[in-house]
């Protein structure tokens, strides 16, 4: 059997987005997943989410879960785009 699949959590600072950490971080070992880290954007006046991210892919997930709406999601789009992190 191959190692556990490694997911990361972004999103902006809002109930679901810590909702959507906390269920992540306690999968049941069985499921195979792996918590690799968050982080958070703010949630308005958002501009660039650049930091974030690289912080986020330097923990090596595997799926990374976006949890945001709006102009932060944009952001959060386009920077991913520009940094070429899929």
């Amino acid at each position: 059997m191959g190692r556990a699949l490694r997911v990361g959590c972004i999103g902006y600072d809002w109930p679901i987005t810590w909702s959507t950490i906390d269920d992540v971080q306690h999968y049941p070992p069985e499921f195979g997943i792996e918590f690799a880290g968050y982080e958070i954007v703010p949630f308005a006046g958002c501009v660039d989410t650049s930091t974030e991210w690289l912080r986020l892919a330097d923990k090596k997930p595997d799926w990374i879960c976006v949890t945001c709406a709006g102009s932060s999601l944009t952001v959060l789009v386009k920077d991913s785009a520009r940094l070429e992190i899929q």
